[in-house]
């Protein structure tokens, strides 16, 4: 499938508002406020110039078209700002919403971050055409920070099956950018082609035939660029959650490198715990298990803040977290141990031995329509054995749902 453009997405829907009648149609959104102030490398709380702020409103519709409402449109509409307070109170932003590629100064940004068709042309078969979120292991929308990534995609699931999903995807186009999940510019279009001019398709099956356990089953085809598979499965056994990962990462050029990761849960009276452990195989090339183009990875080991370093080449991590409810507020606790050792590939990337440790302790709080949450972050860096600057942090997210 070549390049399809959100512009004909765009005249399809039109085609549709024209010759359909609207069944119905609801809108809902949210406002969110994110800081986070940073004590590190001789700059304390107050300082501003390591602070990070934003507001963002998000507002979603749908309109159900047809006499039988056969189809739906999806739209949404993001907008983040400052408030001024950049240079003053924050020195830098969530997500870029700088001007342009080359001119770095913070500005107001607003953009459509979905706008998609979704029909059932068949039985137990959807389609979804437009810009939307996704949610696979290895492309998929993150929600860590105050604006969701989106893409231009096609999908296509089918549920015939017994106890299965079947997934089939082109992806197009997306606006995520490295450490930044949303890599908005006012000045220019944010969203750029996938992994090459042509996309990347991915297939996924799904499989809940055993009681309390999800089977997973991806194939990626980034073209011109790398093939991914992804093996995963979770469950519960006697009120004991476990989990178990497995990924081939197969780029173009270089050599194949592999994931493997394992978790294992319990509930014990309300109280929450979690360990996991993952490790990446060696790698002559840069490549990772990290969302494709974007920041987070999935393996279980994942960090709260230093999201993706755990899926680095030639990278051990274990994770340790817990969580309890006390009524005024959840408290989690999250603890997070990284060694990227050097590569004994010859021409390798890695140069440094690196040890990451990050500890967490989060309170979550929702009264009516706030949700609202404070985190307290260490993070403990060496390089070569050689201690690092020190960072902690205080991150507030406010989330009010309308």
């Amino acid at each position: 499938m070549k390049k399809i453009s959100l512009s004909l997405v765009a005249v399809s829907m039109l085609t549709t508002f024209a010759s359909a009648d609207i069944i119905s149609k609801k809108i809902s959104g949210d406002a969110k406020l994110f800081f986070s102030a940073v004590n590190s490398d001789g700059l304390g709380y107050s300082d501003h110039e390591n602070n990070l702020g934003d507001v963002a409103v998000n507002v979603k519709g749908a309109l159900n078209v047809g006499k039988n409402a056969e189809g739906t449109i999806n739209w949404g509409i993001t907008g983040v700002s400052t408030l001024g307070l950049d240079g003053h109170a924050v020195g830098g932003t969530w997500i870029t919403h700088q001007k342009s590629s080359t001119d770095a100064n913070i500005t107001d940004a607003i953009w459509i971050d979905t706008l998609n068709l979704t029909v059932n042309p068949f039985e137990n078969t959807t389609l979804i055409l437009g810009r939307q979120e996704l949610d696979t292991p290895m492309v998929f929308s993150e929600h860590w920070n105050i604006a969701t990534n989106t893409y231009d995609a096609v999908v296509v699931s089918n549920s015939s099956l017994k106890d299965t999903t079947l997934v089939g995807a082109w992806v197009g186009r997306s606006n995520i950018a490295g450490g930044s999940t949303v890599h908005y510019y006012k000045n220019e279009d944010s969203f750029k082609d996938f992994g090459s001019d042509d996309g990347a398709y991915a297939f996924g099956l799904i499989n809940k035939t055993y009681t309390d356990t999800t089977l997973q089953a991806w194939y990626y085809d980034v073209t011109h660029s790398a093939k991914v598979a992804w093996l995963q499965a979770d469950g519960k056994y006697n009120d004991i959650d476990y989990g178990l990962q497995y990924a081939s990462y197969n780029p173009s050029s270089g050599s194949t490198s592999d994931a493997v990761a394992v978790k294992v849960g319990y509930d014990f009276n309300g109280l929450g715990l979690t360990a996991a452990y993952s490790t990446v195989s060696d790698d002559n090339n840069a490549t990772s298990f990290v969302n494709v183009g974007g920041a987070q990875s999935k393996l279980y080991t994942d960090a709260w803040w230093m999201v993706g370093s755990v899926a680095q080449p030639n990278t051990d991590a274990f994770s340790l977290s817990a969580s309890y409810d006390f009524g005024f507020a959840n408290a989690s606790l999250f603890y997070t141990d990284i060694k990227q050792d050097k590569s004994d590939k010859v021409d390798a990337v890695i140069a440094d031995e690196t040890k990451i440790k990050e500890t967490t302790l989060v309170f979550d709080k929702s009264i009516g329509s706030l949700d609202a949450s404070f985190a307290f972050v260490n993070v403990q860096t060496k390089v070569n054995d050689v201690d690092q600057a020190s960072d902690n942090e205080i991150q507030a997210y406010l989330t009010y749902h309308f």
